[in-house]
């Protein structure tokens, strides 16, 4: 599969989740069961987009920005709603960046001395975006969530470190198939373990944390053919706000006409 056929099934996938996310007494688990296989593959898909991008800067620049316009249109749908059941915790994007961001810092080729002081720059944005996002989410939740867009912390991310540190794993190990598989299972036996501990139950392997079911992405990063495909990257790049945006809002009016 090219890189645009695998991002039409993992955008497909997101869109399944949220609208049971959004709507779970109208749409089944299962389709929050497939969609754990977007933030993979979309995350696939950003690898190699930073391996083959002619400009890695503009790359990242493109997904810190979407970071930004995700924030921003979030609180301002929010302000309207300020009584919502479901607020947006979303911002996948912020995600996006620092995997990309760490991933260049790994491997970016520079003096050592440039190079530390590039990671010790890194590490100080975190630790001032972390004490901050902390400051205010005791103030404000959503006005948390809107620095986080504009200062993405590896902590307070979707998925915190642990989907920056799979983001980090598919590009380390992208180039060797079987390592790549090892790796994927792992790290799924990883999200496994922890429904597991709170106990082994159909309830909780199924209903509460089935993040694990991501492993079903493997096949369909295991057939990328190593081609773009068509890029229609904009189109990407907006759906995914607009249509948690749409959902946010169509969720909210059914709530305030019940």
């Amino acid at each position: 599969m090219t890189v645009f056929i695998l991002k039409i099934i993992a955008l497909v996938a997101m869109l399944m989740d949220n609208l049971e996310g959004s709507f779970p007494d109208t749409f089944p688990v299962v389709f929050g069961w497939i969609g754990r296989i977007s933030i993979p593959v979309f995350m696939f898909c950003i690898v190699q987009g930073l391996i083959h991008t002619r400009s890695r800067k503009k790359y990242l620049v493109r997904i810190y920005i979407g970071s930004v316009v995700m924030a921003v249109g979030s609180c301002i749908l929010q302000a309207f709603f300020p009584d919502a059941k479901f607020q947006i915790a979303d911002n996948i994007f912020a995600t996006f960046f620092l995997m990309g961001v760490l991933i260049t810092l790994a491997t970016v080729r520079l003096t050592r001395y440039k190079k530390v002081a590039l990671w010790i720059g890194f590490f100080l944005i975190q630790i001032i975006s972390f004490l901050l996002i902390t400051k205010i989410r005791i103030i404000s939740n959503s006005y948390a969530y809107l620095v986080s867009g504009f200062i993405p912390n590896i902590v307070t991310a979707q998925g915190s470190a642990l989907f920056v540190l799979q983001g980090i794993l598919i590009y380390a190990f992208s180039n060797d198939h079987v390592k790549f598989t090892v790796m994927y299972i792992l790290f799924c036996l990883l999200m496994f373990v922890n429904p597991c501990l709170s106990g082994f139950t159909v309830q909780n392997l199924f209903y509460g944390n089935y993040q694990w079911i991501m492993i079903i992405a493997l096949p369909l990063m295991l057939s990328y053919n190593g081609k773009r495909g068509k890029s229609l990257k904009y189109f990407f790049y907006a759906f995914y706000p607009l249509h948690i945006w749409i959902l946010f809002v169509i969720a909210n009016i059914i709530q305030i006409k019940k």
